[in-house]
């Protein structure tokens, strides 16, 4: 199913997601020209199930390295989200707003 915020804002949702690797290899495509676009629709169609996988990965790796053990707790603190990404996207987002701006600025000059 479509994925609005795998769409809008994929890398940020990736490394919000924790998925690291994938964040990394979305921020290669990115770079690449034609790439950029199929990668973005791409993960905006396939992000729940790339996250679901990815989740599913981490649960077994859980369950067979402790398999007798308190797998809920072990889990709870694994996952979750990145409670700074959010912060960090904001900032990043400003700054190229104000380089933008100043762009605009001095070409104007």
């Amino acid at each position: 199913t479509w994925h609005w915020p795998a769409f809008l804002v994929g890398f940020w949702w990736l490394l919000y997601r924790k998925m690291y690797l994938w964040a990394f290899v979305y921020f290669i495509l990115l770079i690449i020209p034609y790439a950029n676009v199929i990668a973005w629709i791409t993960l905006a169609i396939s992000g729940n199930y790339l996250y679901y996988r990815f989740v599913k990965g981490r649960i077994l790796t859980v369950k067979t390295s402790q398999p007798s053990g308190d797998i809920v707790k072990t889990l709870s603190e694994l996952g979750g989200v990145n409670k700074w990404v959010p912060v960090v996207g904001i900032m990043v987002s400003i700054a190229a707003f104000f380089m933008f701006l100043l762009g605009l600025i001095l070409s104007a000059c």
